[in-house]
């Protein structure tokens, strides 16, 4: 009995161990599959879609460059057509990349269209929709303040795991035209103290439709339909500056940034019937003030313009107030401050709209600039 108890204590052991070890064994299964499990997630981070973004020459102003561009907003869809990847994603540059704040994959080998756009949020009223069928921005409508006139830029390209590893390129193109006007007085006599500027009567609201082809570094880039709205913006200096022989900035420390659109010129009647520039000033003739006619206040002069404004071009509009032959404008038919329309330091009532301020126009030249270079001269 005693060697029968024996046999069945070793033989219940054994079970045991062979228990042992196969749990052991269903444990280092688990534990391999879990390590095989993270090794797939470490494939898929690596093959995580990233950007690579470029962007033309900057210039002055509330402009957006590489170093501001940071986070824009990215929407995708397979070239074949179908339901979005994703949709109005952030991008954000972080340790030298570009990189989605919630990481996205590629979707197998498949070719992948991207949109792009920033800033990040866009004017209040203006939506982007973009899908397989429609890439818009719908009722977008230029901010009244100078400070809130962003600066817009898009980008679109094609990508897939395999043309892509390195990034998506993606050549942001600016969509708006920004403008800057500069003056000086040719007469010494004549002394000219300015406030501010405004661009009177040009349309504000459009809608845009991103290109169908990869954007590029060549040529303005065409997508904004028919704008209508005419309406005024207006720049204040932080002081006022009188005017010398030599050009210099009034608009401030940020341009406008405005609708491409091909100007209809104000006639220069009593009716504001198409686009000028005013600028807020004091017209004062041996130590007389001349124009506006209440002493110590001042008056919008001003000049039609005719211009066609490209996206992505810089206008540069430098007067030339009492030039040979020139004058210092003509009477604002609009005479008040659209932003700020009750302003006590602006004569309201500078007299009859269209009527010369010194009997002659002024002067100017406009430069375009790539943001191209052009100049032509026309008298106010």
């Amino acid at each position: 009995m005693f060697f029968l108890n024996l046999i069945l204590l070793i033989l219940t052991k054994t079970s045991m161990k062979k228990k042992l070890v196969g749990c052991l064994l269903a444990a280092g299964l688990i534990g391999l599959s879990s390590c095989s499990q993270d090794e797939t997630n470490a494939v898929n981070r690596s093959e995580s879609i990233n950007f690579h973004p470029t962007l033309g020459a900057s210039t002055r102003g509330a402009v957006t460059t590489l170093s501001n561009l940071s986070p824009f907003k990215v929407t995708a869809f397979k070239s074949s057509g179908g339901t979005n990847l994703f949709e109005n994603a952030e991008v954000k540059q972080t340790g030298g990349k570009w990189e989605m704040t919630d990481p996205q994959t590629w979707p197998g080998n498949d070719e992948v269209k991207f949109f792009a756009y920033a800033p990040a949020n866009l004017p209040a009223g203006a939506s982007v929709y973009i899908n397989s069928g429609t890439q818009k921005i719908f009722s977008y409508v230029t901010p009244q303040k100078v400070s809130d006139q962003k600066d817009i830029v898009v980008a679109h390209n094609t990508g897939s795991r395999t043309t892509s590893a390195s990034g998506v390129a993606l050549n942001f193109k600016h969509i708006l035209s920004q403008i800057e006007v500069k003056a000086k007085c040719s007469d010494p006599t004549v002394t000219i103290k300015v406030q501010g500027v405004k661009v009177c009567q040009v349309k504000s609201a459009a809608n845009f439709t991103f290109p169908t082809s990869p954007t590029t570094a060549s040529g303005p880039l065409a997508g904004w339909d028919a704008p209508n709205a005419p309406a005024s913006f207006s720049a204040r200096l932080s002081a006022p500056v009188t005017l010398t022989a030599s050009e210099q900035n009034i608009t401030g420390t940020e341009n406008f940034m405005l609708l491409p659109q091909t100007l209809t010129p104000w006639s220069g009647a009593a009716s504001p019937n198409g686009a000028y520039l005013a600028v807020l000033c004091q017209v004062t003739k041996n130590g007389t003030q001349i124009y506006p006619p209440a002493s110590g206040k001042y008056g919008y002069s001003a000049v039609k313009i005719d211009s066609a404004w490209e996206a992505g071009k810089k206008y540069i509009y430098a007067l030339n107030f009492c030039s040979p032959g020139g004058g210092a404008g003509k009477i604002d038919p609009i005479p008040t401050d659209p932003v700020n329309p009750t302003d006590p330091t602006i004569d309201p009532n500078p007299g009859t709209g269209g009527d010369p301020v010194l009997g002659n126009p002024i002067t100017f030249t406009v430069t375009v600039e790539d943001w191209t270079a052009g100049s032509t001269e026309i008298g106010m």
